[in-house]
């Protein structure tokens, strides 16, 4: 299944880090492209979008038929400033938090989280948000989890106003050619310099 090219709306903010965001597939605007309003300015059904809960945790609800097959995952997200400054994305299993929920590496600290628990992750460039390395572990693939962490990226991107969309496929594995593929009608595709299965 193809990945489906959406554009973007920032609401209003939800806290002080995050505003609201919902993404849509319509032809109402350029795919990816941004609309900053208060009001909402389509009558279409969200793609994906994110809300806070109780506690002020981020929560990103993936409401699109792409991601229907995806199972119940909540999410990682930290800053890495060295020796590159990048963000990483983790998609967690198990019962910690509720589905799509993103927390940050101090709101764990007092949980019991495994390695183990890890099911894949998104790394991306914070300078261009260029992916860097997006891997699923073997026997959670084909569940369309890569396509979560694209989509709770984009959510995040957006939200946290923390660069550019995401983009990439400029160099890739034998196993990123699927996602590749997938996206290829995408304009955040880049043109191809190499895949890292060639280099010596």
């Amino acid at each position: 299944m193809a990945m489906k090219t959406l554009w973007f709306w920032k609401g209003l903010p939800l806290n002080d880090k995050w505003n609201y965001v919902a993404n849509y597939a319509t032809d109402e605007h350029e795919h990816p492209s941004l609309v900053s309003s208060d009001i909402c300015p389509t009558e279409a059904q969200a793609a994906s979008s994110c809300t806070l809960d109780d506690s002020g945790l981020l929560v990103v609800h993936l409401d699109d038929e792409q991601w229907a097959s995806v199972p119940e995952l909540w999410y990682i997200f930290e800053e890495i400033n060295s020796p590159v400054h990048m963000f990483a994305l983790h998609a967690m299993t198990g019962g910690n938090f509720k589905k799509g929920t993103v927390v940050c590496p101090r709101d764990i600290s007092n949980f019991g989280v495994r390695q183990s628990d890890r099911v894949g992750f998104v790394r991306w460039f914070k300078e261009d948000s260029r992916i860097q390395q997006i891997t699923v572990v073997e026997e959670w693939r084909r569940r369309r989890v890569s396509t979560a962490l694209i989509g709770v990226a984009d959510i995040l991107v957006v939200s946290g106003s923390l660069g550019r969309f995401l983009n990439g496929g400029d160099i890739t594995t034998s196993d990123g050619e699927a996602l590749r593929a997938a996206w290829s009608h995408s304009s955040r595709v880049l043109p191809r310099t190499g895949s890292v299965d060639n280099q010596s």
